[in-house]
Formats: C-alpha cells, structure tokens, sequence
C-alpha cells in the first residue's frame, strides 16, 4: 500500500502543477482579478504537495531499509551489525528525523512569511488597481469550473484514503486540493455573475480571498 500511496501523492502533485499553470494562464488572459488573487492558495497547495511527496519518498526508504535490515539479521545473524553505531545501520531513518526536525519547521515559517508577504501586497494592489475588462468570461468560467470539478474530485479521493489507510503525509494534499477546489469555483461564480450584470462581483471576491488568506 505504501507504493500506491506515493503514486497517488506523485498524481496529486503533477495535477496541482498542471491545473495551477493553466489557471495562471487562464486568470491573466482573461484579466480576472479574483482567479489572480485566487492564485497564491494554488500555488500554496504545490509547495505543501512537493513537500508532502518528498517525505513519502523518505519514509519509503526507511521502510526499505528497515526490510533490508530485518534480512540479515535473519541471514548472517546481528552481532556483526551492533558494533556500528544507529546512524551508520539506518542512515534513511537518520534523513527522515533530520527532514521532520529542522526541513520541516523552516518550511513552515516560510510559508507563513510568504502568505503574509502576499496578503500585504495584494491588499495594496487592489486598493490601486483599475478593474479591467473581462475577456471572454463565459469560457473562463467554464474552465475554471472543470478545474474545481477535477481538484476536488482528488481531494476527496485523497482525503478518503488518507482516512481508510490512516496515511497523515496524505490529509495536508487532500485539504489544499479541496480549498484549490473551493477557490476555483467562487472564481467560476465570480465570472459567471459578470454576463449577469454584476461585474464588480469580480474585484469583490479578489478582497475576500486577500482577507481570508
């Protein structure tokens, strides 16, 4: 189970990539301001992604060589094998406490550096900015939609099996699936409310995302 729980985390990181360039792309074509406030809770979900993936990768190796260990032990007996201190005999264990001990809280405080970094710069932005003209909202909105649609299709997948198989390295990509999911879909509403007749529902929503984040 361990190797599909990879794959599926190695699937939640490239859909996370491939949906957020496109959304990147998307929101700046068609001059949304809520889908490039919107951004930055995508971009957030990657880097949780790639940090989540590389950890799986690592305990991987510790279970590995953990197996491998157990075989000589089993084939050569362990006296040889005690007279070499921990670190030397689980050098992938070693790795992973170093990752969760120092990696993991310094990537931690970045990433709170970063939102609040953002959050102040986007306040200020839209407090200047002119709101532009939509372009083509109908198809954006239609796009955008089927990314929520695609994003939270995996995060509940992901959520459900993190919750079935116990696995905790999959809860935080399941949760920025879901927010990727939630997020694009105000965004669709955002554009569709505009042909409607309400164009500013556009900006409206680009401050509520800077607030919350």
């Amino acid at each position: 189970m361990e190797r599909n729980l990879k794959k599926i985390g190695l699937v939640n990181l490239a859909v996370q990539l491939i949906l957020g360039t496109a959304a990147v792309v998307l929101a700046f074509y068609s001059n949304t301001l809520a889908g490039r406030a919107g951004l930055i809770y995508l971009g957030l979900g990657f880097l949780v992604l790639v940090m989540t993936y590389f950890q799986m990768r690592l305990e991987e190796s510790e279970r590995l060589e953990k197996l491998e260990f157990d075989e000589l032990n089993k084939t050569r007996g362990s006296a040889s094998l005690f007279n070499v201190s921990e670190a030397e005999i689980f050098p992938a264990q070693r790795a992973r406490e170093q990752f969760e001990r120092f990696f993991v809280p310094g990537f931690t405080i970045l990433v709170w550096l970063l939102q609040a970094g953002v959050a102040y710069w986007q306040w200020g932005w839209l407090a200047k900015v002119i709101p532009p003209t939509l372009k083509q909202p109908t198809v954006a909105m239609a796009l955008f939609g089927l990314f929520a649609l695609i994003l939270f299709l995996l995060g509940k997948y992901s959520a459900g099996i993190a919750r079935l198989e116990n696995a905790r390295l999959l809860r935080p990509a399941a949760s920025y699936l879901l927010l990727g999911a939630y997020v694009c879909f105000v965004v669709s509403a955002s554009l569709a409310a505009a042909p409607l007749g309400f164009p500013k529902g556009d900006i409206y929503v680009a401050w509520v995302f800077t607030g919350i984040l």
